[in-house]
């Protein structure tokens, strides 16, 4: 069989298109293109590199060294090439091969060292040797390679490498690839950091085909995503395919978001495989008998996510994991609590919250029952991007409930989780059957509707009256513009049930039942619908008062919220003397704070964060919107025996403490460039001379930059000043003297909470009692604000003066929405 050379192709005048992984037509169509789908292009310092392909593969399947040479056509002139085939004795003493099945094991080692290329040519010269590559899988029969670079022959890490479905560790030693190499029992196990392996299945490798092996029965492929790209290829639709394939998915907060649809940016099952499969060798290394100790999968009810869920936990069971399975529909505190109570090495729940319809997520807990932070998200994501471009094991999601490794803990877990919040927070059974309390409960067309029920049984409370066209669930969520309690309009169908039925109070949970949201009719027949930080002050004040109806000293209760977050819980700590914190945004680092704070001595009081998301028990380290629901109509239905209104509850907090008023919006931002020259400009002022507010001149000596943050923000002066993507936090800055530059050291100028330059995040307060957090939004293209007055003598219109002054301004002085187009 006559091998042609490839033609190489630069990267800049490459087409998408589908490669096939058969024969004659792969290596055609990898001759033809520097972006075929399991190709990837990495980006190389344009110095000299070592390029090297290394195979291992059965006896069987090695060819004369003749028939080899045949297929190894000249390199471009810029290389220099060399390759060996040898075999090892498989009773030797580490310098070679070991395999304890049958038959030796042969090497074939080919590399090149390459000076003088450009970019260009350098791309297409590796993308050369992988055409190579497919020419030499013609004639094996299972190909494997891992494709590495380093800076000298010598420097490899250590890595593992796959062969006819066995794995072999890979330690080079001092001998450039001469290395041992021994077989590994644990079947399937991957570690180190593999750039590479992609799986061939290829014809026999004679030009006799009549004993080739059978193609695969089940060929790595979704219809679905497939036929989604073969539409945008016959479009010539290269924009999208460039948004769709170009980048990959990331992982961010908890996890993954993002739309389902194909490439690789997106959640599809290829990308839910490959970041299990990255999640699952991180967790293998990183927790003790994480194997037995097992892993906790749960999913909701949106399009795809018991596929997922599957796919995940197959992914795990591929990698010698036990799996603790809630194969049906799931909320999301199930994932958190079984992760706690089993003692499991981690979690994972497939959902996207309250995201729109055609969203999915894949969130991640770690074995204490907290969603991941740094630095192990960080890890994770690494070890998922070294994982990304593995071939995935299996797309099998079929049999895996059937698994003898995976145990359905729906029940147990069930019946520990409902026993466990009532049996911590309910405080009279009997007091709550007799209520006269009626209530609208909407699930939103999600999960909810039947934990919740179960959950006011078991507190004793009265069931609600349902909202009819969104009790079941539905992941199209037809009632509603945005599956998000929070949203303008998403409880008017509840209000109109709540209306006609003569009921006052109006419950829902989001989609995934994680959040709880919450409104009144008022005397004058309006509805008050409570924010996610009036919401918080009231849970607080009970917790504090269930606390001490328990005996617990107010000293010994903790309480955090989020940096976003209303000021209001710190004012009531500081009455009342039971230690408060904040942290940064996220129940990740809410709940592991109280993790700590507990640690210390401390009763795990109560942590929220203003988007509707409550902690109110440590059964359950993240929001748990159905205990905040059974622990808001018990006090509703305590609060209905005093005769006062929920609303009055509130009244009597803003007396005791002060009063806040709080606006919490965004600006839809799609363009990162724009989102960035926002904040750039609110950090160091105008690029032009125009008129602008008067402005701080911070001189950071160290890093050679000149702060220049507003003086006054609405009119009122700037004191407090805390910017978490630069590095910067100083109080009472609104004494340094006006149009003086202050000269800061890092020391003086570091702040508290961890500095992350890869998103904007930047505090401020003011001397009228305000608070400012602007931030980029981790999973929407949404520049997110947090502002909040507090009037310390309860004046309300003062406060809601200065609060609509302050939100002016955030939009004409700071974000300058007009000009920016937002």
């Amino acid at each position: 069989m006559a091998i042609q050379s490839a033609q190489i192709v630069p990267l800049n005048t490459a087409k998408w298109m589908i490669v096939e992984d058969q024969g004659r037509a792969a290596e055609q169509a990898v001759a033809q293109t520097a972006k075929a789908r399991w190709t990837w292009i990495p980006k190389i310092p344009l110095e000299q590199k070592h390029l090297s392909l290394l195979w291992l593969m059965p006896h069987a399947a090695v060819p004369t060294a003749s028939k080899l040479s045949h297929c190894i056509p000249d390199l471009p002139s810029e290389c220099k090439f060399c390759y060996t085939l040898s075999e090892s004795n498989i009773a030797g003493n580490g310098a070679g091969i070991r395999e304890d099945t049958s038959g030796p094991i042969f090497k074939v080692d080919l590399r090149a060292v390459v000076t003088g290329l450009d970019g260009k040519r350098l791309n297409g010269l590796a993308m050369f040797l992988r055409w190579k590559s497919a020419v030499i899988a013609r004639i094996l029969r299972d190909f494997y390679y891992s494709y590495s670079m380093t800076k000298a022959p010598h420097k490899f890490e250590k890595r593992w490498l796959a062969v006819s479905n066995r794995w072999y560790h890979f330690d080079p030693g001092n001998d450039e690839l001469d290395g041992k190499i021994s077989f590994r029992n644990e079947s399937q196990q991957v570690a180190g950091h593999l750039h590479h392996i992609i799986q061939y299945h290829q014809k026999s490798a004679t030009d006799d085909d009549t004993n080739a092996p059978a193609a695969p029965a089940n060929p790595p492929t979704d219809p679905e995503t497939r036929g989604q790209i073969e539409g945008l290829l016959a479009a010539n639709d290269n924009d999208t395919l460039e948004k769709l394939l170009r980048n990959r998915i990331e992982f961010g907060t908890a996890g993954l978001r993002a739309r389902m649809e194909a490439g690789y940016s997106r959640l599809n099952r290829l990308t839910v495989i490959t970041a299990s499969q990255g999640l699952a060798a991180y967790v293998a290394k990183a927790v003790d008998g994480a194997q037995q100790r097992g892993v906790v999968v749960g999913h909701d009810h949106r399009h795809n996510s018991a596929a997922f869920a599957r796919l995940t936990a197959r992914a795990f069971l591929d990698r010698g994991f036990h799996v603790y399975l809630y194969p049906g529909l799931g909320l999301t505190p199930e994932v958190p609590f079984a992760v706690k109570r089993l003692g499991a090495a981690c979690g994972v729940m497939i959902t996207a919250s309250h995201n729109p319809k055609d969203d999915n997520g894949y969130k991640v807990y770690w074995e204490n029952g907290a969603q991941i932070c740094p630095p192990v998200d960080e890890a994770i994501a690494q070890s998922i991007g070294e994982n990304q471009l593995m071939e995935p094991q299996s797309w099998d999601e079929d049999g895996v409930e059937a698994d003898p490794n995976v145990e359905d803990v729906t029940q147990k877990m069930m019946d520990a989780y409902f026993e466990a919040a009532a049996g911590g927070l309910a405080a009279d059974r009997e007091a709550n059957s007799r209520t006269e309390l009626r209530y609208v409960y909407t699930p939103m067309h999600g999960v909810g509707a039947p934990f919740a029920a179960r959950m006011l049984a078991a507190f004793g409370l009265p069931q609600f009256v349902p909202v009819p066209e969104q009790m079941s669930p539905d992941p199209d969520f037809p009632s509603v513009a945005f599956p998000n309690p929070e949203e303008k309009g998403a409880l008017d169908m509840a209000k109109a049930v709540a209306d006609a039925q003569g009921v006052g109070l109006v419950l829902a949970n989001d989609p995934d039942a994680d959040r709880f949201a919450a409104a009144e009719k008022q005397p004058d027949g309006s509805w008050l619908a409570f924010t996610g930080d009036q919401l918080g002050t009231i849970f607080a004040a009970a917790v504090l008062a269930m606390a001490r109806s328990a005996g617990i000293p107010d000293e010994r209760v903790a309480m955090v919220n989020s940096t976003v977050s209303s000021r209001m819980l710190s004012a009531i700590a500081q009455a009342e003397g039971f230690r408060y914190t904040d942290t940064l945004t996220g129940f990740k680092y809410m709940a592991n704070e109280l993790l700590a704070l507990q640690r210390q001595g401390f009763f795990v009081g109560f942590g929220y964060e203003e988007a509707i998301g409550y902690m109110i028990h440590d059964h359950v380290l993240d929001k748990d919107g159905v205990t905040a629901l059974a622990v808001f109509v018990q006090l509703a239905a305590q609060l209905r025996a005093q005769g006062k209104s929920v609303a009055e509850y509130l009244e009597e907090q803003y007396a005791r403490y002060g009063y806040f008023v709080s606006a919490n919006s965004y600006f839809v931002c799609p363009d990162p460039v724009k989102t960035d020259r926002i904040f750039t400009r609110i950090r160091y002022g105008p690029d032009e001379e125009q008129t602008d507010v008067q402005r701080f001149e911070f001189v950071r000596s160290e890093y050679g930059d000149t702060l220049k943050y507003p003086r006054t923000i609405g009119g009122f002066p700037v004191s407090y000043i805390r910017d978490l993507t630069t590095g910067f936090e100083m109080r009472d800055v609104d004494k340094v003297p006006a149009e003086t530059p202050l000269r800061v050291t890092l020391e003086e100028c570091r702040p508290t909470f961890p500095v992350s330059a890869g998103s904007h995040m930047v505090t401020f307060e003011t001397r009228n009692g305000g608070r400012l957090t602007m931030r980029t939004s981790g999973t929407e293209p949404k520049l997110k604000y947090y502002l909040e007055v507090r009037n310390q003598d309860n004046d309300r219109a003062a406060a809601t003066r200065d609060l609509e002054a302050m939100v002016s301004a955030v939009a004409s002085e700071l974000v300058q929405a007009a000009e920016n187009g937002l």
